[in-house]
């Protein structure tokens, strides 16, 4: 709460500005500081200072009251002044006062004017009837009072409010953060080439490696969308001549929007040319050029940023408004915000429990739909319909976006409730509109009218259509639902005509289908807000022109704020929120003054935010989602882990959720995958001459003659770990396991873009083998996603342990595996104590070493580390064992002597032994068709080395001979 002490001597204004006037019914009550003094004559300033001040509000129906109080302690420099007939006592707030609640209805007395308004008083002021100061001690005056809170100006101009330190310091970290990734995707250089894509042109971007600037961010993922202006002497010169018009541009720019990218330094950025051409002789002159020395300038277009900093200013407004907003108190009539946007977002709030009204929809979920749930997830829907704010901890495959899609599926229940899911990024999104989606279906039936819209912008809307996304295969995708809707209702022949063009050649033919285009769009998206009752979209688009509107343009050129109408949801979802700065948080709620329930899942455990200037690191690496669980706001953390089994968890699970986790699935019981594995265990593995040997599904492969490589201040790799890894995916496919089952995991741009290459290579040596499908991720980029077998690349050798040891990205890093994870790295540098800094994947690594295999269906405990070992010159893998068919003690002789007449105690006994040995003959028939496998397989490889071996010879022959023809050359030409 505020407690500014700074005196004020702002008059009062007749506007009302700077200060608020209130007429209540209340009470004062006050003692003397001395009985023995002159009940005539008494000193009324040093009567004030003995007050104990009550002001006290009534709701209308008298079921809930609000008593704010203020003690000596907590008011100074109180003084009165004489004003015709009437005295005005004025103090200065020194402490937050004392409020209390009661009432048949207390609960609801937090929502009552005074109770929102007195945590920002700054001066207060009675305008009392001289009447009312005759002395009565220790006895209560009912009278009728004029109460003045003064501020300095709007309150969040002064900084030393809450909700002046709060704006000035957030508008200031937005402003930095976005200079900050301005800079960051400053130009990019490589190569282009062109193609024709229907009619437009086509643009193959190759950047150089980019990996010099001191990072391991992995902003790939971020360039989607984006444009980028060509600057090119070949494929695009600077041709006045020939001064294309470029679509919202004049003159002779060369720009290419973005439509598809995949991460890494051998995939292209694919755009498509923005320019417009004549004819179609103009647009193939600019068809297959090609040119190695391009630079990319980007089109910066902060979006986010521009609509956080929107909603800040609007957020202000909403705080220096709120005395007008208190209907019933004062004379003005304002609509109230529902939601508790100051205990939430100003840090000297506490959290007051406010529960809100129940659903309309039945509580709690009934009987058949909760199987579908665990108790702690039903525990966070159920919390969730009962408070204004709730939150959905969600660790790592836990079922959160299980949960908040259920949430939403009950919510809907409701014909009149509206749900609105945003997420910082596309996936999140995309991933719990998918769960939404075979929910919603689940219950009503694939044929079933879906109520759901994914929004994209129009220019994302282009990109998919020139890339064939597949987000175009989802109904809900918002140009489906636009072709849907116009198709049932007929006519909007502008849209239909319109979309054609822009899907064909990226333009309008005309301004006029341009504008009709706009029309019909304009008018199917109202009918699109009427029968929608879940609309998904990223937190930035939560002010797209289909949720809000412009109804009115400006008066006057003076009035520069246009009038806008809203889509109204009732409940806004918001995934992945520990992933989200507070501003993505605050957008939706000042946008949508219908919101009256807010749910955030996410785990404060993973990624945080994605930041990159040094302000909004030090002010939002705590974030909103950690501050609302230690302010006390209502948190259910689900406890159920559907991912790893629980040996393989036990490690991450103790260090970073203290033993808070419960895996669902058992090493004891091990799915099919494990099963496997457990067959070929030990695996033996050569790189070279060196041979490691795999005990368990969780080792530590120590690459002791591994060495970091790399600028000083920039990415680093290290090409040994690569080469054993190789090795160790090598054993993994000869064993039969298919490469989309293994990731290859670091946390390094440099060693992502080196292994990208390796695979490349061993791709184009052993097609056959699948290197390509191999999974290649950064764990910047990997939450969320899972794979069978992790193999974790660490890089470090030396110095220090870098951004990897950070709790939360060692947590994401190290909880990807289903059945199996390995460490490849140097066991003595991570396991040295001399550093200081983040331990977390330190305490890790301590951990799946003490507890490796303590909870295996044998109890065995294989060793974690795994040394290196000389291995002898047999096969890169060792041949399968070939099960024994025949148990020791039950051969067929014996079985034989043991038989007897039907019927007797050992004729069960032999019925045993037989169906013992048919198993196990199975098991040796399955076995040995693996020993034929494999030896193809080797047959095979052997061949292919000698004929790699084969033309390294012959190339290096031909290289040799057109030397010696040079040198020859060179001889006689100077003989001549």
């Amino acid at each position: 709460m505020s407690s500014a002490t700074s005196t004020t001597s702002n008059k009062p204004m007749k506007n009302g500005r700077g200060f608020l006037k209130f007429k209540v019914q209340g009470a004062i009550s006050w003692t003397p500081l001395e009985d023995s003094i002159d009940r005539v004559g008494y000193n009324v300033s040093d009567l004030v200072f003995a007050w104990r001040i009550m002001f006290t509000q009534r709701s209308r129906d008298n079921t809930a009251v609000c008593a704010v109080t203020y003690s000596q302690t907590q008011y100074q420099g109180a003084k009165f002044e004489n004003q015709k007939g009437q005295i005005l006592v004025s103090f200065i707030v020194k402490q937050a006062p004392d409020i209390k609640f009661s009432g048949d209805k207390a609960n609801e007395a937090i929502n009552l004017p005074l109770a929102k308004l007195c945590s920002s008083f700054v001066q207060v002021q009675i305008l009392l009837d001289w009447a009312d100061f005759k002395p009565k001690p220790t006895t209560i005056h009912a009278c009728r009072r004029q109460l003045v809170h003064l501020t300095s100006g709007n309150i969040t101009n002064d900084p030393a409010t809450d909700e002046g330190m709060f704006v000035t310091q957030t508008m200031a970290v937005s402003l930095a953060e976005s200079t900050a990734q301005e800079k960051l995707v400053g130009t990019e250089k490589g190569s282009i080439r062109t193609s024709r894509w229907k009619n437009r042109v086509l643009v193959q971007f190759w950047p150089k490696s980019d990996l010099d600037r001191g990072n391991d961010l992995d902003t790939g993922s971020q360039k989607y969308g984006t444009s980028y202006i060509i600057n090119s002497t070949t494929a695009f010169p600077a041709d006045e001549a020939k001064a294309h018009k470029m679509r919202g541009a004049e003159g002779n720019i060369w720009q290419m929007a973005i439509v598809d990218h995949i991460p890494g330094l051998d995939a292209p950025i694919v755009g498509l040319l923005q320019n417009s051409f004549k004819d179609e002789k103009d647009l193939e002159e600019y068809v297959d050029r090609m040119d190695d020395n391009v630079q990319l300038e980007p089109v910066f277009n902060d979006l986010l940023g521009g609509h956080s900093r929107s909603a800040l200013n609007t957020f202000a407004d909403h705080m220096d408004s709120f005395a007008a907003e208190a209907s019933g108190f004062s004379s003005a009539n304002v609509k109230q915000k529902t939601m508790p946007m100051k205990g939430m977002f100003l840090t000297g709030m506490p959290y007051v429990d406010q529960e809100n009204r129940p659903l309309r929809a039945r509580l709690p979920v009934p009987q058949n739909r909760q199987a579908r749930l665990n108790a702690s997830q039903l525990e966070a829907v159920n919390k969730a319909f009962r408070h204004k704010v709730s939150l959905v901890w969600g660790p790592a495959a836990t079922g959160k976006s299980e949960t908040l899609s259920r949430l939403s599926d009950e919510i809907l229940l409701d014909p009149k409730e509206r749900v609105l899911v945003t997420a910082p990024r596309h996936v999140a999104v995309d991933s719990i509109m998918d769960r939404c989606t075979s929910i919603w279906y689940e219950r009503h039936g694939r044929g079933s009218f879906l109520p759901f819209v994914r929004l994209y912008s129009h220019s994302q809307i282009v990109a998919h259509w020139a890339s064939d996304h597949p987000a175009l295969r989802n109904p809900a995708h918002i140009d489906n639902v636009r072709v849907a809707l116009a198709k049932r209702a007929g006519g909007y022949n502008g849209f239909r005509q319109g979309r054609e063009q822009l899907k064909f050649s990226g333009e309008f033919v005309s301004e006029d289908s341009a504008r009709d285009f706009s029309k019909d769009c304009a008018a199917l998206d109202a009918s699109i807000r009427v029968k929608a009752r879940v609309v998904f979209c990223t937190t930035a688009a939560s002010r797209n022109h289909l949720l809000r509107w412009e109804t009115a343009k400006p008066a006057s050129a003076l009035e520069s704020k246009p009038d806008y109408q809203t889509w109204e949801p009732t409940t806004n979802i918001v995934d992945e929120a520990a992933c989200a700065n507070p501003l993505e948080i605050l957008l939706p709620l000042v946008t949508f003054d219908s919101i009256e329930r807010l749910v955030l899942g996410g785990d404060h455990q993973q990624l945080p935010p994605f930041l990159i200037s040094q302000e909004a690191i030090d002010t939002w690496d705590k974030t909103l989602f950690e501050q609302l669980i230690r302010k006390g706001y209502p948190c259910t953390m689900l406890n159920v882990q559907y991912r790893t089994h629980d040996d393989l968890a036990e490690a991450n699970g103790h260090i970073v959720y203290g033993d808070r986790l419960e895996a669902y699935h058992k090493t004891s019981n091990p799915r099919p995958a494990l099963q496997k594995l457990f067959e070929y265990l030990p695996l033996h593995v050569r790189d070279g001459s060196r041979q490691y040997d795999l005990t368990s599904y969780l080792n530590f492969i120590n690459v002791a003659h591994g060495h970091e490589q790399g600028p000083d201040k920039g990415s680093k790799c290290n090409l040994e770990e690569i080469s054993t890894i190789e090795a160790v995916v090598r054993g993994f496919l000869d064993a039969g396991f298919q490469p989309k089952q293994i990731a290859v995991e670091t946390g390094y741009l440099l060693q992502f873009d080196r292994f990208q290459k390796h695979f490349a290579n061993l791709e184009r040596q052993e097609p056959t083998r699948g290197w390509s499908r191999v999974k290649l991720v950064t764990f910047n980029t990997v939450q969320g996603a899972e794979y069978d077998i992790v193999i974790f690349s660490l890089v470090k050798t030396m110095g220090t342990r870098g951004f990897v040891n950070e709790k939360r990205r060692a947590n994401v890093a190290t909880s990807r595996a289903r059945e199996a994870q390995y460490y490849v790295g140097s066991w003595p540098f991570w396991t040295s104590q001399q550093h200081s800094g983040n331990k977390t994947l330190d305490q890790i690594l301590y951990r799946c070493r003490d507890t490796c295999g303590s909870k295996s269906k044998t109890g065995d405990r294989p060793a974690f580390l795994v040394n290196e070992g000389r291995s002898a010159p047999t096969p890169a893998t060792a041949v399968p064992r070939l099960p024994s068919i025949v148990h020791p003690h039950l051969t067929r002789q014996s079985i034989k002597k043991q038989e007897a007449p039907e019927g007797s105690a050992t004729q069960a006994e032999i019925a045993e032994v037989k169906a013992l040995r048919a198993r196990k003959e199975a098991d040796y028939a399955k076995a040995k068709a693996d020993v034929l496998t494999w030896v193809k397989a080797e047959h095979e490889r052997i061949k292919r080395e000698a004929a790699a071996k084969i033309a390294a010879i012959e190339l290096q022959d031909e290289e040799d001979k057109a030397e010696v023809e040079a040198k020859l050359r060179s001889m006689n030409h100077g003989q001549f």
